[in-house]
């Protein structure tokens, strides 16, 4: 067969190989072979036109050079449409965080108030607007029966703390209820010094 032949077929063999290096994972392998497939086409090359005519054989190099990205960067843009792509494509926060939608459905208690149904040592469960929900105090033991409020959601518990009738919903903070307008001066000082700045 004609070495310029030669040169063409072993070339587009090289790429098609080079191709599917990038989408098919064989440690390395196939990349070995478009390496000797690329070698045969620039030896075959060089053999059919370097005495004759270098001109083509720059020609030839100059294709080479430009077509070798072209295959990587085309088998890059087809790769996430393959099986293997589509396996790879980043989880979605459901996938990480399986309870994603029990969270959200925690998120809404916060703020609200419930009533212990076992004790909170420090966790336990507590009924926040007709659902049972797995709760923890804030390190205090809190009885069953006892009144809570939801502070925030950790992980998928609630973080309550236990609600005096003062604090209820509806009545005024002990703030105000008190009509306190002391003045920082008749606060009480700390029973410790702070060192000075």
């Amino acid at each position: 067969m004609d070495p310029q032949i030669w040169a063409i077929v072993l070339l587009f063999v090289s790429l098609c190989l080079l191709f599917a290096e990038v989408l098919i994972p064989s440690g390395g392998l196939i990349f070995f072979l478009s390496l000797l497939f690329l070698g045969g086409a620039l030896w075959s090359a060089w053999d059919a036109w370097w005495a004759s005519n270098p001109v083509l054989w720059w020609l030839f190099l100059a294709g080479v050079i430009v077509l070798l990205p072209a295959s990587v960067g085309a088998a890059i843009y087809v790769w996430p449409h393959t099986p293997i792509g589509r396996m790879m494509e980043p989880p979605t926060e459901d996938e990480v965080t399986p309870y994603v939608e029990e969270q959200r459905r925690l998120e809404q208690l916060v703020g609200q108030y419930g009533e212990t149904v076992t004790p909170l040592t420090p966790a336990g469960i507590a009924r926040v607007s007709g659902q049972r929900v797995h709760c923890f105090s804030e390190g205090m033991i809190v009885g069953s029966g006892e009144k809570i409020k939801v502070l925030a959601v950790r992980g998928n518990r609630l973080l309550v703390r236990q609600v005096t009738p003062e604090d209820s919903p509806g009545s005024p903070t002990p703030e105000l209820a008190a009509g306190d307008d002391r003045k920082d001066s008749d606060i009480p000082p700390l029973d410790f010094d702070l060192p000075a700045s």
